[in-house]
């Protein structure tokens, strides 16, 4: 089970490891003493008193560069949702979640990753009040929809990349891949976001997580990677 404390812990260390990657991607200068620090060091969305809201236009928001994005209520309703980058894919996008702008004020907002070229989408659950912030150097369009996933209620099996959904009263899973290339594994719920399986070889694994109404496992594989996912106790 993740705490609070470690999901704070979790979400800075990517925060600052963003900083850095954007530094070391913008910066092809030396700065003088006198010039100060760069923008990429420095300009955090939440810190600033009116910060830049993403533009919507149905599903879709988009931004000059860093910015807030208001969730409406459809998308706030407690269960999954998929956010997919569209455009911008030439530079790093750091996305991150508070559970109001406010409280980003008071504490780090979480971090949900990086969104690139490869990897374009990540999913989350989002309550009454959630934002989600942008920090890019450049303009950047989202999708941001209800989570499509196929639903697990037993065994399943499959190849390459794919969203799985649980709703059901276990905790546990067995998790296996053969070794045919990278596979990255996500166990995503309301309460905790964890990454327990990172591999270039066979994996047998077993997957555990808070009990929750949804789960959600984000699978992250090359197209040959062959995998498969029993959740323990669930009908056959």
């Amino acid at each position: 089970m993740t705490s609070a404390r470690g999901i704070r812990t979790y979400s800075a260390a990517l925060w600052i490891v963003g900083a850095i990657v954007i530094g070391a991607i913008a910066t092809t200068t030396v700065y003088s003493i006198l010039s100060g620090p760069p923008r990429w060091l420095t300009d955090f969305p939440w810190d600033k008193d009116s910060p830049t809201v993403a533009a919507q236009t149905g599903s879709t928001w988009s931004a000059p560069g860093n910015a807030m994005i208001i969730l409406p209520k459809e998308l706030t309703t407690g269960s999954a949702i998929e956010v997919r980058r569209t455009s911008g894919q030439g530079e790093l996008l750091f996305l991150g979640q508070s559970p109001s702008a406010e409280a980003a004020r008071e504490e780090l907002p979480q971090s949900l990753g990086i969104l690139d070229a490869v990897n374009t989408d990540t999913a989350t659950f989002a309550s009454p009040g959630t934002v989600l912030w942008v920090r890019t150097d450049g303009p950047w369009t989202l999708i941001i929809e209800p989570l499509e996933a196929e639903t697990v209620d037993g065994a399943v099996s499959g190849r390459g990349t794919r969203y799985l959904r649980y709703d059901g009263p276990s905790s546990t899973a067995e998790f296996r891949h053969e070794g045919d290339g990278t596979i990255t594994v996500e166990v995503l719920t309301a309460a905790e976001r964890e990454a327990p399986i990172t591999s270039l070889g066979v994996v047998d694994q077993q997957l555990t997580w808070t009990s929750s109404p949804e789960a959600v496992f984000h699978i992250i594989a090359e197209p040959g990677a062959v995998w498969s996912l029993s959740v323990d106790g669930a009908a056959p």
